[in-house]
Order: C-alpha cells, then sequence, then structure tokens
C-alpha cells in the first residue's frame, strides 16, 4: 500500500536530488523546530534548526560559504525580541534571491496568502500544522523550484 508519505518522499528526494537535500526551519518555539526536524528527517532530508532569525541568516552565510546553501527556508513571522520574517526575508531576498522561502505562523488572517506572495514569500503554513500539511508543502516549493 503506498501512503502520502511514500509520494511525498519520492517527489521531494527527486527535487532535491539536484540540489543541496537541506531545509532550513527558523522558528523561535524549540518544539516546533524538533517537530519539524524529525517529520522532514523522515523523508530523507537534511534538516538545519535555528530558534531566531538572526541565527538563521548566519547559518544561511556560512552555508553559502561552504556550497550547502539550503533548497528552501521555512521560516517564522513573528520571533519576539528580535528581527521578524518579514525583516530576515528582506535581507535573504537581497543575499539569495532564488532562495525559497515559505512562511510559518500561527496568525494567518483573510488575504494572509495574497499577502505573503506580494511580499516574497513563495508559499504559507499555519500553524499548528500536521505532519502532512508540513510535507505537502515542502513537495509544492520543491517541485515547483524544480520545474
Amino acid at each position: 500500500m503506498t501512503t502520502y508519505e511514500d509520494h511525498s518522499q519520492s517527489a521531494i528526494t527527486m527535487g532535491l536530488r539536484r540540489r543541496s537535500g537541506a531545509i532550513m526551519l527558523i522558528d523561535d518555539e524549540p518544539a516546533l523546530l524538533t517537530v519539524g526536524r524529525a517529520i522532514l528527517g523522515t523523508l530523507n532530508v537534511r534538516v538545519e534548526c535555528a530558534s531566531s532569525a538572526e541565527e538563521g541568516l548566519q547559518k544561511l552565510v556560512v552555508a553559502h560559504a561552504e556550497r550547502r546553501l539550503p533548497d528552501l527556508v521555512m521560516m517564522d513571522l513573528t520571533m519576539p525580541g528580535g528581527m521578524s520574517g518579514l525583516e530576515a526575508l528582506e535581507q535573504i531576498r537581497e543575499l539569495y534571491p532564488g532562495l525559497p522561502v515559505v512562511a510559518c505562523s500561527g496568525f494567518f488572517g483573510d488575504g494572509a496568502a495574497e499577502l505573503c506572495q506580494h511580499v516574497g514569500f513563495v508559499d504559507m503554513l499555519a500553524k499548528p500544522y500536521t505532519p502532512e500539511a508540513l510535507v505537502t508543502v515542502v513537495r509544492r516549493v520543491i517541485v515547483r523550484a524544480s520545474e
């Protein structure tokens, strides 16, 4: 019996085969980083985590220098005490214009998809999310980037 995980894994693996095979998760909630890493880890994807936008940007700079920039960044929009996801997106767009970034938030309202797309996110993921929702968004973004 084939499951959503089988289809998702093959689509993601095929899409990442010509890339670094990595996804970066940026979120100030440690539990979400742990869950996201566990879910994506089942798809044979290397997962890099950062607990703030600043840390995520630093890790991107290092990854770029080492020629292992992730294929996708999934970033929380609201991270108290530091740079927001929107502010970090601006810097990512300047430094790595082709890098897909997905907005993650528990506060999406009406018109959020259009706003996220307008400011430069390639997709969005509402929190709390299910494993299926996370995998679906990752698959959708990776497949689009592979076309």
